[in-house]
């Protein structure tokens, strides 16, 4: 998971810390260049008892989500996918009241919540499910889930009906 990030977005490289002393060491010194997030990664089991362990210690001063079943991140308490996509937005004179975003795990949330819809999953961690007014299919289905709301809203915008718009108003869920 940490090289994927590195290749693809650009993380950094993922390295071990060489535990607690290592990393305080490293990383506490004045001047030191602090990360801008941390991924931990082990068993779902060992990441939810982790977890609670871990918030005891940096009591809100970082936020923790999880990216996958077997990834923690920890990162800046202020940092969210909803602000880099508000930055974004910005850039192209979009407005987050006029998004759509598609989401299935913890890190997520604060997106889906901050655009106009939101849409979960069919795969998505139930926090997920539970936070959003929208979900679809996985996109492991064929067709993917959001490629069967992007193809159905295209069509309800240029007035054609059709069988999957039954289908495309079912998806919102009764709350």
């Amino acid at each position: 998971w940490c090289l994927h990030l590195h290749k693809e977005y650009g993380d950094p490289y993922p390295e071990h810390l060489g535990g607690f002393e290592a990393a305080l060491e490293r990383y506490g010194a004045p001047g030191a260049e602090a990360p801008h997030l941390l991924h931990v990664v082990g068993s779902p089991e060992s990441l939810d008892s982790a977890r609670e362990r871990l918030e005891a210690v940096v009591e809100g001063r970082v936020k923790m989500l999880r990216a996958l079943p077997t990834c923690l991140t920890m990162l800046h308490p202020l940092c969210s996918k909803a602000d880099g996509l508000q930055a974004a937005l910005q850039e192209v004179g979009g407005k987050l009241e006029e998004t759509i975003a598609f989401g299935d795990a913890e890190n997520d949330i604060e997106m889906l919540q901050a655009v106009g819809v939101g849409v979960s999953m069919g795969n998505a961690m139930q926090v997920v499910k539970d936070a959003t007014s929208w979900s679809c299919a996985s996109n492991g289905d064929d067709p993917p889930g959001v490629a069967q709301v992007l193809t159905e809203l295209v069509a309800c915008k240029n007035g054609v009906q059709s069988a999957a718009s039954d289908e495309l108003k079912s998806l919102r869920k009764n709350r």
